[in-house]
Formats: C-alpha cells, structure tokens, sequence
C-alpha cells in the first residue's frame, strides 16, 4: 500500500512551494475575478426573449423584465463560466518507463491550480477518466491531495466527453507527451475559448544517441558499432515531437514541448517553467 503522504513530500517538498512563490499571479486569473461584476453586467445585456408557457421559472430575469415591462427569460445556452480546466494524460503511453514525466505533470498541475484557485476562478481537472472541480482556495489541500492520489498504473487517454455539455471555461491546459493521443481532446474548442498544451519530455528522451551506438554481443562478447549518423535518433525523435506540436495547433492549441528535470529536482521545474505558468 502507497503511503500518501511520503509521496506527497516527495513530490511537493518546501522547496518546490517556496520556488513557486516567486512567481507572480496570473494576471489572466486575476482579471477572470476582478471582471466578475463586468461579465454580469455584460449577461444582463445579452438579448433576452419574451417568456413563453413551459418555460421554467428560474430562467426568469427579473431586471430585464423590469426595464421591458414584459416578463422576459434568459437564453437556455447561458453556462457559467470557469477559470481553468487541467486535462493530464494519464494512460501507458505517458507513464511507462518515465517517473520524470509523472512528477513533472503533477508538479506543473498543482502550480497551475493553486495560481487558478488564489485568483478566485474556478478548476476543473480531467485525469484520464477522473473529473473533479475545485472551487476556492479553501480547496487547495485537496487539490494536493487529489494529484497526490493519482495512480500510477497505466489508466485512460484523457477523455473530454466526461465533461457536461453546458460546460464553458476561459482557458483549457493539456499536460501530456509526445505519444499521447489527441482523439479525446480534438473537440476542445467548443468549450474552451483557449487552448494550451505542453508536451512533457522524458529526460530520456532528450539525451537519445546522436551518432554512433556501442553495443556488446551477449553470447560473443564482440563489440557491435551502428552508425546513426544518416539519421540520428534524436533528430528523428525531435521531428517526431515537432509533427506532434503541427496536430496540436490544427486543433487550435498554443503548444510547446518541455523537458523535465529530474524528480529531485522540484525547483528546477518551477524556475524553467516560469513563462509557461505566467502566460
């Protein structure tokens, strides 16, 4: 059984919440709460239309039947609307054989959040097949403790059809890798007026063969040399990262890939990620 608690101080120590700290809030948060009372300005000015039988009575707007001095209802497409919704892959392909990915994602989802949750606007994250909210800063050990939880056996690709279908939110951020699917989440801009994605890479990754690789015989003992220098591993694996991005921005995501540092490393993490988490 997984102690969650150590794996909790593993994965967000004082130093990782002390980095953090020197990033500046989000302003884009800041405005989503401090436009509160502009955007319900702007909802009450949206057209309404006259009521009519069967229609139910809490769609009623009262002020605008007022001013029209004819009972008017707001239109049933109204959703409210929330800060951030978190998408982390979370099936094989981003977990095998990658403990840095994991950490990296988790540690970048709690910075996230945090930043969403201490602007007053609302989160949303979507861990594979796992759909949760958050609504205030109240809630942020939950929030640590949820991404603490996440299993790490192999689950499901994100999936946006868990999502309601009323569902609107300012900004969208998916967390995944260059081998995560993009099926789930290829409908993101129905409800996203923002979309975002960063592609985690495995510090693997980053350091495949660039020309020559040694290998020894098991049985023989002889010394075998390939020779990459036609194709290097690393420059086939980054075009492969880059045609990865290309489909991110066809579906309308603003994409980068990021490198993870080591899991020891907290700090590092933060430090590198200052622009992600600003912007």
């Amino acid at each position: 059984m997984v102690n969650h608690s150590l794996m909790t101080n593993a994965l967000f120590p004082k130093d990782y919440f002390a980095a953090l700290q020197q990033v500046p809030l989000n302003n884009r948060y800041a405005d989503y709460s401090n436009s509160a009372a502009a955007r319900a300005a702007q909802q009450r000015s949206v057209n309404r239309r006259e009521y009519q039988p069967g229609d139910p009575r809490q769609s009623v707007d009262w002020r605008a039947s007022a001013r029209s001095q004819k009972l008017m209802v707001r239109p049933q497409q109204d959703a409210p609307t929330r800060g951030l919704v978190l998408c982390l892959d979370r099936s094989a392909s981003f977990l095998l054989e990658s403990e840095d990915r994991d950490f990296a994602q988790r540690r970048l989802a709690l910075a996230l959040g945090l930043r969403c949750l201490q602007s007053k606007a609302e989160l949303t994250v979507v861990a594979g097949a796992q759909f949760c909210t958050f609504k205030s800063v109240a809630q942020s050990n939950a929030l640590q403790d949820f991404l603490s939880e996440l299993s790490t056996q192999p689950g499901a690709d994100v999936n946006l059809e868990l999502v309601p279908k009323s569902f609107s939110t300012d900004t969208l951020v998916l967390l995944g890798s260059p081998w995560s699917s993009h099926e789930g989440i290829a409908q993101a801009s129905f409800f996203a007026t923002r979309l975002r994605s960063l592609l985690l890479v495995s510090e693997r990754e980053c350091n495949l063969p660039h020309q020559k690789l040694m290998l020894q015989h098991a049985s023989a003992e002889e010394q075998l040399n390939v020779d990459w220098h036609a194709s290097p591993p690393q420059s086939r694996f980054d075009n492969y990262v880059e045609t990865q991005l290309k489909q991110l921005r066809q579906y309308g995501f603003d994409s980068a890939s990021f490198a993870c540092p080591p899991t020891a490393d907290a700090v590092k993490l933060i430090e590198s990620s200052h622009e992600f988490l600003l912007h």
